[in-house]
């Protein structure tokens, strides 16, 4: 394939979340994005094109074997090679059509090569989505910052889910796993459609119904509560920066107390 000036860079789901934009201080990622505005004087890095409104442009290494991402550059970019770089995100919200007809151009190419290179793109994308948790590497002096730029230091545990071959279409909490179920005698007892664990993001998702309040736990501490005022329920839970070996959860309805099995929760690997 030729070589292409304007290419799709897919982050992996274990990277989500971690660009600099969000993982600095606002000052500190202003000094990196300013540095990078500045090297490209007011135009395109990429396709040359002139404007006030350019996006700073992270682009990182994935090294799979290591599992480390490393920063190469920060590239000051128009919206649409902006819109190219996050492909899926520019179809997510109904301009796919247009990134294309723009990488097209820039990269002077057929659409089967445009078609040849998404389909690579996705194969490394879901190559590297088998790391769950990926090393940060940032040389800021590199970039315009200085050695005293630090990345916040999150940690998010790797989570068992004891639900994770639950058929919930014919799941009854009367007389399904769970620790306790203890009924209030009037017959409408909670209802749990579905529980997800999200192991890139860290975070345990349920739906549930006949439900006024769930509580996710450790021991007998409260970690935190949801309150619901009717109808079918839905909520999440975030395991970031929590180091409990477990955690459970617990439907509370007028109809009775459903406690969970429990999610075991240890370091990702």
């Amino acid at each position: 394939m030729k070589d292409l000036k304007l290419e799709i860079d897919l982050i992996p789901k274990g990277a989500w979340g971690s660009s600099l934009s969000k993982q600095l201080p606002k000052a500190d990622w202003d000094i990196l994005r300013q540095y990078a505005y500045s090297r490209a004087k007011g135009k395109c890095s990429i396709c040359g094109y002139h404007t006030n409104d350019l996006d700073a442009h992270e682009v990182w290494n994935f090294d799979r074997r290591n599992k480390t991402q490393t920063l190469k550059d920060i590239v000051a970019l128009c919206t649409r090679c902006h819109g190219v770089k996050h492909f899926r995100n520019s179809e997510r919200l109904g301009y796919g059509q247009n990134a294309k007809r723009h990488f097209m151009k820039i990269n002077n190419c057929s659409e089967l090569i445009f078609a040849n290179h998404c389909f690579e793109s996705m194969l490394d994308y879901e190559a590297n989505n088998d790391i769950y948790r990926w090393n940060t590497k940032v040389d800021f002096e590199k970039f315009g910052g200085s050695s005293d730029m630090k990345i916040k230091d999150n940690y998010l545990p790797f989570i068992t889910d004891p639900y994770q071959d639950t058929d919930f279409e014919k799941f009854d909490i009367s007389h399904n796993q769970g620790i306790n179920f203890r009924s209030s005698g009037n017959g409408n007892i909670p209802k749990l459609y579905n529980v997800e664990v999200d192991n890139y993001a860290g975070t345990i998702s349920l739906e549930c119904a006949l439900t006024k309040r769930v509580d996710f736990y450790f021991d007998k501490s409260i970690l935190k509560s949801h309150y619901n005022t009717g109808g079918r329920f839905a909520v999440e839970f975030s395991l970031k920066n929590r180091n409990h070996p477990y955690v459970r959860f617990r439907l509370i309805g007028y109809g009775g107390i459903f406690e969970s099995e429990k999610f075991e929760l240890r370091e990702c690997i």
